[in-house]
């Protein structure tokens, strides 16, 4: 089936260069023997690829005989790999940005305390014990 992007809007294509081709593979019929074109070969390949245990056609044309020599157990390990490592490059900085957060906002929270501790008279030994905030800092308030 091939179909034109319409605008929803509009209802007018969005490009005349844009197509979009829906392959409904089980509709596919043809047997290896049958396939004619290779856009034929290359449907039958794709329908077929779980089950085939060499690459029809390799010896006809250059390009099936590249496709059967892509391991493709290491072409999914490789995106696998790519994949874990983005989860926890993510996951990495997202658990920094917690951390730093946090030791921000009590950072923030101890500064607030000692102000009002300093503006109510209280000791610069005393806020600093309660603050964990160095004695410069609670001068500097």
């Amino acid at each position: 089936m091939i179909g034109t992007t319409i605008n929803i809007k509009t209802h007018k294509p969005v490009s005349e260069k844009v197509k979009l081709i829906y392959l409904q593979l089980p509709c596919f019929t043809k047997e290896e023997n049958d396939c004619k074109t290779d856009f034929e070969r290359w449907i039958y390949i794709f329908k077929n690829m779980e089950i085939l245990e060499r690459i029809p056609w390799a010896a006809k044309n250059s390009i099936f005989a590249k496709l059967g020599e892509i391991d493709a157990d290491k072409l999914c390990e490789s995106d696998l790999k790519v994949y874990r490592d983005s989860v926890n490059i993510l996951k990495y900085a997202k658990e920094e940005g917690f951390t730093k957060g946090r030791a921000e906002g009590a950072k923030a929270q101890a500064i607030e305390t000692a102000r009002l501790m300093k503006q109510h008279g209280d000791d610069l030994n005393y806020i600093a014990s309660v603050t964990k905030l160095s004695i410069s800092e609670i001068e500097d308030l």
